[in-house]
């Protein structure tokens, strides 16, 4: 099997790229009831994840990254909330050389995780057709900090978990 699908949510740090993706992967558990396997070998169902969101939202600490794969119909799909640095790239890459069908990660607007990411994205598109897409993380210049804003920034969150999920929808039938 060779990955299909690669999309990359492209957006300067800070800016709600893990949180987008968390909430992506919690629509996917929720709507088809299935089971995110981490590759820390943590199984998380969509009731814990719904939990470690909601904390993460009333403490507003650090955003926990998950990285792993869940199985839909016959598709899978891999996915990395991290895209900060090399490291969370390159874990990105191995993941999506592996047996999956779609990868989708997080990446900044330039430097070595968008360089990395292309490179392999490249490579995969003359060897095997891969279709690549960069997607710009919806974001609100915040200056006010997070208590002014925090709910128009969830709600953004959300609404573009929601847009990604639409898409993804037509690739598990």
């Amino acid at each position: 099997m060779t990955i299909k699908k690669l999309y990359a949510l492209q957006a300067h740090g800070e800016r709600g790229k893990t949180t987008t993706l968390k909430m992506l992967i919690l629509k996917i558990l929720k709507n088809y009831n299935v089971v995110f396997n981490c590759l820390d070998g943590k199984i998380l169902t969509a009731d814990e994840l719904q939990k470690q969101i909601d904390e993460e939202r009333q403490t507003e600490s650090d955003i926990e990254n998950i990285c792993g794969t869940v199985k839909i119909n016959d598709k899978t799909l891999a996915i990395n909330t991290a895209g900060d640095n090399r490291n969370e790239i390159e874990k990105s890459i191995e993941l999506f050389k592996s047996a999956v069908d779609i990868g989708i990660c997080a990446i900044r607007t330039k430097g070595v995780t968008l360089d990395e990411l292309n490179k392999f994205a490249d490579d995969y598109q003359r060897n095997s057709g891969l279709e690549y897409f960069i997607i710009s993380k919806l974001s609100l210049s915040n200056a006010l900090g997070c208590k002014s804003h925090c709910d128009m920034i969830d709600l953004m969150n959300e609404i573009q978990a929601e847009m990604l999920f639409n898409e993804l929808q037509s690739d598990f039938n």
